[in-house]
């Protein structure tokens, strides 16, 4: 865990890859793959290699494009949505599927990405980080305390919280 901690001037949003009716609708068009490679090189070129994306991104679609088309040098940003009451390795299934897409054996930044049982899914990431198939664990929509209780959840790991 004291590898280079990455502050990025900007990160690239994933969302829509992948869903071409979704595409339509925020940009008027469908892009394709030659689009999104277009996009990865011209955002390398330009210092920009950090790409955020989630399991239902492009309707699944994003995480293997970004597996088809990131480099070592690309850093993926993803995330954990606990929609449902927690289930026994859920977490770890769902960072399986993603490395197996995104052609990795770790992710650079993991999100808990909503405050559902924070204590358990944290568990999972954390068993995760401490296999090496994460390398930074960040928190989202999350107020003030539920931030403080994940903060001091991972620092009792001697992990520090990436982001917020």
């Amino acid at each position: 865990m004291k590898d280079k901690v990455l502050y990025p001037q900007a990160v690239i949003g994933t969302n829509s890859w992948g869903s071409g009716a979704y595409e339509k609708a925020m940009r008027g068009n469908a892009v394709g793959m030659e689009g999104f490679r277009a996009t990865v090189y011209a955002a390398r070129r330009n210092g920009i290699t950090i790409f955020d994306t989630a399991r239902d991104y492009g309707n699944g679609k994003c995480p293997k494009i970004l597996g088809e088309l990131a480099t070592d040098e690309i850093c993926i940003s993803s995330k954990y949505t606990p929609f449902r009451k927690y289930r026994k390795g859920q977490v770890f299934n769902a960072v399986e599927k993603d490395l197996r897409d995104f052609q990795r054996n770790y992710i650079d930044i993991y999100w808990l990405h909503m405050p559902n049982d924070i204590e358990k899914n944290l568990e999972e990431i954390i068993a995760l980080c401490k296999m090496g198939k994460i390398k930074h664990i960040g928190v989202s929509n999350f107020n003030l305390r539920e931030c403080q209780k994940a903060k001091n959840i991972l620092e009792a790991e001697n992990i520090p919280l990436y982001g917020v």
